[in-house]
């Protein structure tokens, strides 16, 4: 831990995101529960001070895209120790990633301003179809470090992903099969906003529903341990539509299972 004292009352103050559910280590409760609440804060209420932010480990490479001049990222220890001081003034943002907290409005308003801040306008290309596939895990989820350990592969999978995309090749055009892992965030948000079409297991690359232009179409596969817990069907769904997207949900068996390409299929031609 770095010393304490140079964080001085005078110099910083302390901006706490508070988000709902989970760790903002992990990109959708990042953008949602960290990034977003930053992003859409009132100028007004809150002067372009120095503000201090805790760590959020691997997504910390995604917030210094945004160059901020008034938020500094500190690490994890000293953001602990920093908040035992009680000395230094703060302000407290609240995060929205969970579907009880979404505001259509907000979310819209948070595309928009991702967009802009990256300079890209969202226009899908004819028929863009992406099936985002899962990527090996990032070493830091395999340390002590990680507040909430496994991502990629380790959490769920669709070993038939390669078939799947054949078959949704065979009767569409334009159809690419991805992993986002070592992708920056303004590639993420550059490439969504060209899509028609979102194929994704549940999980965090659906959050990027959020830089899609209205009206496309989301396909989530959603294996049964996950269903039983009912809440967590609605993270994507209410995403998805709160961005002006149509919806359809694919059954897995489990989080490891392949999928039938059939079932894809119909799923994309209900859109």
């Amino acid at each position: 831990m770095t010393d304490l004292t140079q964080y001085t009352p005078d110099k910083y103050r302390l901006l706490k995101l508070d988000n709902r559910d989970g760790s903002v280590e992990h990109y959708y409760h990042f953008i949602l529960g960290y990034l977003g609440p930053i992003l859409l804060r009132d100028p007004k209420k809150m002067p372009p001070l120095n503000y201090l932010v805790r760590s959020c480990g691997p997504m910390d490479k995604l917030t210094a895209e945004f160059n901020f001049t008034d938020i500094t990222v500190i690490p994890k220890q000293d953001w602990i120790g920093v908040v035992g001081l009680r000395n230094v003034p703060g302000r407290k943002l609240m995060g929205f990633d969970h579907p009880d907290y979404y505001e259509a409005a907000a979310l819209q308003r948070l595309g928009r301003t991702v967009l802009d801040r990256f300079g890209v306008t969202a226009a899908a290309e004819p028929d863009l179809t992406l099936i985002i596939g899962r990527g090996e895990s990032p070493e830091y989820y395999q340390s002590e470090a990680a507040e909430n350990p496994f991502s990629g592969k380790l959490r769920r999978s669709v070993p038939n992903l390669p078939a799947i995309a054949a078959a949704i090749g065979a009767v569409r055009a334009n159809v690419r099969l991805l992993e986002l892992e070592g992708s920056t965030l303004r590639e993420q948000v550059a490439l969504f906003a060209r899509a028609k079409c979102v194929i994704a297991q549940h999980g965090a690359a659906l959050t990027n529903i959020l830089w899609m232009p209205p009206g496309g179409h989301v396909v989530e596969f959603i294996n049964a341990e996950i269903a039983v817990r009912g809440e967590y069907n609605r993270h994507f769904a209410d995403l998805a539509r709160a961005m002006g997207q149509s919806y359809r949900a694919v059954p897995q068996a489990h989080r490891h299972a392949e999928i039938d390409p059939q079932l894809v299929i119909e799923a994309l031609a209900a859109g």
